[in-house]
């Protein structure tokens, strides 16, 4: 199956967990916006994808290609984090800030293999290659992130085992996502196939 795939804005998550309600505070709502000297921007984004998918019994494959162009992308960071110049936009609720990067532009190309391998159990598999924002330098101030970032290429490997509790229906999810290299944003940050996963190790449960 040959499909063309053109988005402006990141998958939900949430979907792939079960969850038909976003959480209270909206956090992840679209469109993302970043502050700069006290003047909310909105990230603006142009995803397009080529795939090829084909099924070998109980095992999915999948190969991709695809081009990312990102206007005044809004990027997460970790912390409390408090300013008087008007460049971070803080979340209370999440524990998290928001800030401005440069616009970038990148192409890369993706792999995901996906295999039932009980009735209840589904494992998958996904390799990406492709272009993010990093750090031309270290110790930059996130005042100037947006002036002093650089695309470079990054690797990333990612392994998804999905299944089902037999008696009590609950739904769970182990996976984890490593890349050979620091990064201010996700490679192929736009990927909604079977091997979308978050970064590092995650554990998740969903009683039905």
């Amino acid at each position: 199956m040959l499909e063309y795939r053109y988005a402006t804005s990141e998958p939900d998550s949430r979907i792939d967990k079960g969850f038909d309600l976003g959480p209270v505070d909206g956090n992840d709502s679209a469109p993302r916006v970043s502050m700069v000297a006290y003047s909310p921007t909105v990230e603006h984004a142009h995803h397009q994808e080529l795939s090829l998918s084909q099924r070998v019994g109980k095992t999915n494959l999948q190969v991709a290609a695809y081009m990312d162009r990102v206007s005044d992308p809004a990027l997460t960071g970790v912390g409390e984090f408090s300013t008087d110049n008007g460049n971070v936009l803080p979340d209370m609720y999440s524990g998290t800030f928001t800030y401005q990067g440069s616009n970038f532009q990148t192409q890369g190309v993706r792999f995901v293999a996906q295999r039932q391998l009980t009735s209840r159990v589904t494992g998958t598999l996904d390799y990406e290659y492709g272009g993010v924002l990093d750090l031309a330098t270290p110790n930059v101030s996130l005042a100037n992130v947006s002036q002093s970032s650089v695309v470079r290429k990054r690797q990333s490997v990612a392994g998804k085992i999905t299944g089902t509790l037999p008696k009590s229906k609950t739904r769970w999810m182990a996976s984890y996502r490593w890349i050979n290299g620091e990064a201010l944003t996700p490679i192929d940050m736009f990927n909604a196939s079977a091997g979308r996963v978050d970064p590092y190790f995650s554990l998740f449960f969903r009683p039905s």
